[in-house]
């Protein structure tokens, strides 16, 4: 994430679910999901009205802090520490705003590397190398936004798909943005010749581009990029504060969303019950930085 914390909170990273082996992480080529095929947008079924993305999710939300809900479920919820049979394990993310940075920390178990620039349709310019030069298993995280202008930056793939949405224009216009999103993404990971692991995480701050007025827009922009990625057999994570989720979608529950990464985490706390999107916590990122000489955002798995 950004160390610099120049946005409300610093841009996200990314980490991974074991699902082919008892690891810490999934390691990048471990599941038949991970590979690019085709870097062609993916026409995910049904294309019917996204009525979900209308309807703010009925569950409360902590309006002011990046606290998760005190309440515990009835029933245990997985974590990530849970299916890999161990206690929290510590690691970290760097991107953009880490190029100059020579050393990470030597103890970390995973690392989670940003794709991006900090915005949607923008390129991490050192990915490569924070890719090659990260401690531990690593992942990968994506920026999302919606900004009308962006539309020009959108293929005839992505646009076409959005006619396809039945919603009005403008929802249609946010789909395709996303979709966009998504695809530049993938295409700039391609084009370093880096093999993603299983699950992408997407960086949600009210600090980057989106609608004030109607948060519908948000929401199609954002299942936009979700599709393209779950459209290709991968699961979607999302990084965010209760606050700033809150802001940016109304509190929509997600349907294409397995897990959430808590943002600036004041204690474990953050690891109980369901997150922001209503999803199952799976990690959380500390509000202090790794000591120096690395200085880099601080994660836990939950």
């Amino acid at each position: 994430m950004d160390a610099s914390r120049t946005g409300r909170f610093a841009p996200l990273g990314v980490l991974s679910k074991s699902l082919c082996l008892p690891l810490l992480v999934l390691l990048a080529a471990c599941s038949t999901g991970a590979t690019l095929t085709d870097l062609g947008p993916v026409t995910p079924p049904p294309l019917q009205p996204l009525t979900s993305l209308w309807t703010p999710s009925p569950q409360p939300r902590s309006s002011g802090t990046t606290q998760a809900p005190e309440a515990t479920p009835a029933s245990p919820l997985p974590s990530l520490g849970q299916t890999v049979g161990s206690d929290l394990r510590h690691g970290y993310d760097a991107s953009y705003p880490q190029c100059a940075a020579a050393k990470y920390p030597a103890a970390a178990e995973f690392a989670v590397i940003g794709v991006n620039g900090g915005l949607a349709f923008t390129a991490n310019s050192c990915l490569q190398r924070q890719w090659g030069n990260a401690i531990g298993v690593r992942s990968l995280y994506l920026n999302s936004g919606f900004n009308p202008d962006n539309y020009a930056k959108v293929g005839a793939g992505c646009r076409h798909i959005g006619l396809l949405i039945h919603a009005p224009p403008e929802q249609q216009i946010a789909y395709a943005i996303g979709c966009g999103e998504a695809l530049q993404s993938l295409n700039l990971i391609a084009d370093q010749g880096i093999t993603p692991s299983r699950i992408f995480w997407i960086d949600v701050e009210s600090s980057n581009s989106w609608s004030t007025q109607d948060l519908s827009l948000n929401r199609y922009a954002l299942e936009g990029e979700f599709d393209q990625l779950t459209g290709r057999g991968f699961l979607v994570g999302v990084y965010s504060a209760f606050a700033d989720w809150a802001e940016v979608t109304g509190n929509w529950t997600a349907p294409t969303v397995s897990a959430d990464w808590v943002a600036q985490s004041l204690d474990s706390s953050s690891c109980r019950g369901r997150g922001f999107s209503d999803a199952p916590v799976w990690l959380r990122q500390e509000t202090t930085t790794w000591p120096p000489p690395a200085a880099v955002d601080s994660d836990w798995i939950c």
